[in-house]
């Protein structure tokens, strides 16, 4: 209702605040970025709560160091391999189009069965994820440079990262599933006011050319820990790391979790005219204005992340050496 009156009544104020702004880029701090002061005890709040929570850390530390070692063997999970009956076909290049319609269908009824909700099914698939980058390191490092041409010392950064990304996610997986309790208003007394996460169901994750690796795996761990299964469609111009996804992902995951598409335009678009729960796409503008006009009649919600617009700036008095080197490492 707030938004509703927000958009209904704009103010006129601060509508003509942005004119000014926009004319003389001098008034735009002044008229719309100015904050109002904070009371004398938002401070006193601030400061009291900060330093009780300091207080109760302190106290709960001795209890969580003698705990730790009993955490990690009553309640730590290990990693589980799925069976071989249980891996799931992948959708290769040229093969029809209902093979794809069926992979969906399929994920998607394992998800509305449950099979994705649970804690240990969640760490089960994160694990896999880190034993199929840990246990297959060479033939990875072999497909990356393939598809690249990039040194084994780009490889070694870019591995770090997807191994830093799935630890962070096992270690606070249990936190994030708990629910959050809110603040209850007096006339609604006696009930309880909580924020439980519910998985959005199955999405699809279409993967760059640049990052073949870091932005097929990451995103694939945010959603298992999240409670999605997932379609993973490589990128078709790295055909080796595409090649390598097909081989090991159905081995290391189990086949309620995730199925693999490959092939280039049409496969892509066999899968954008499926309605997904979710989409996460990593590459240029173009293709994601036709990726968008094609999935607005559904409704999806959709992750974007955009590139191709990394200008560089080099200055006359910019040591040509060191910039040329800076721009060929990270470009």
């Amino acid at each position: 209702l707030s938004s509703f009156i927000i958009m209904a009544n704009p103010n006129p104020l601060l509508a003509e605040d942005v004119e000014i702004g926009m004319s003389t880029p001098s008034t735009i701090s002044t008229f719309q970025y100015s904050a109002p002061w904070l009371s004398i005890s938002e401070y006193v709040e601030a400061g009291l709560l900060s330093f009780f929570t300091l207080i109760t850390s302190l106290i709960l530390l001795p209890l969580k160091l003698v705990l730790f070692p009993v955490e990690k063997m009553c309640c730590g999970l290990k990693y589980k391999r799925p069976s071989s009956d249980e891996k799931r076909e992948v959708c290769r290049e040229g093969g029809p189009e209902e093979n794809i319609k069926d992979l969906v269908v399929s994920l998607k009824a394992s998800f509305d069965a449950g099979h994705t909700r649970s804690y240990s099914w969640r760490i089960n698939q994160l694990l896999g994820l880190k034993a199929m980058v840990l246990e297959n390191e060479g033939e990875l490092m072999e497909a990356y440079v393939k598809d690249l041409g990039k040194p084994s010392g780009d490889w070694f950064l870019e591995k770090n990262g997807i191994l830093a990304d799935i630890n962070h996610t096992l270690s606070c997986l249990h936190k994030l599933m708990q629910p959050e309790s809110r603040h209850t208003p007096l006339w609604m007394q006696p009930g309880t006011t909580k924020i439980i996460r519910e998985p959005l169901g199955t999405v699809l994750i279409i993967g760059p050319y640049n990052y073949p690796l870091n932005l097929i795996v990451c995103p694939l761990a945010a959603a298992f820990s999240a409670g999605c299964n997932a379609v993973v469609k490589p990128s078709e111009q790295m055909p080796a790391t595409a090649d390598f996804f097909a081989k090991y992902l159905p081995v290391y995951l189990d086949r309620h979790s995730c199925g693999v598409v490959l092939g280039g335009i049409p496969e892509t678009t066999s899968l954008l005219r499926i309605k997904f729960d979710k989409i996460f796409f990593t590459g240029s503008d173009r293709v994601a204005k036709i990726i968008e006009k094609t999935v607005a009649g559904t409704l999806t919600p959709m992750c974007l992340e955009l590139g191709g617009k990394s200008p560089v700036i080099v200055c006359d008095d910019a040591n040509l050496k060191v910039a040329s080197k800076r721009i060929v490492q990270t470009k």
